[in-house]
């Protein structure tokens, strides 16, 4: 098994642009949702300053950015 491991981990190069863009991007998706989200539910933030307070404009907005980094991401 760790043979397997050892062959696998030695055919990835760290140093590929689109190596590190990916690992950035599966890193940086999950901290984003739920640093956004929860900020959001507690304070309502984003829906004042960003949508005048329409809640449900500010969830429409948050999902397309949720799926579009993803997006990105599986692209990458």
């Amino acid at each position: 098994m760790m043979d397997l491991l050892r062959q696998e981990l030695s055919r990835l190069n760290f140093h590929d642009a689109s190596f590190q863009q990916s690992a950035f991007f599966m890193i940086f998706n999950p901290i984003f949702w739920n640093v956004i989200g929860r900020v959001e539910h507690r304070t309502g933030f984003v829906s004042k300053t960003l949508f005048g307070g329409n809640r449900m404009r500010s969830c429409y907005a948050f999902a397309a950015i949720v799926f579009i980094l993803g997006l990105i991401r599986d692209y990458l």
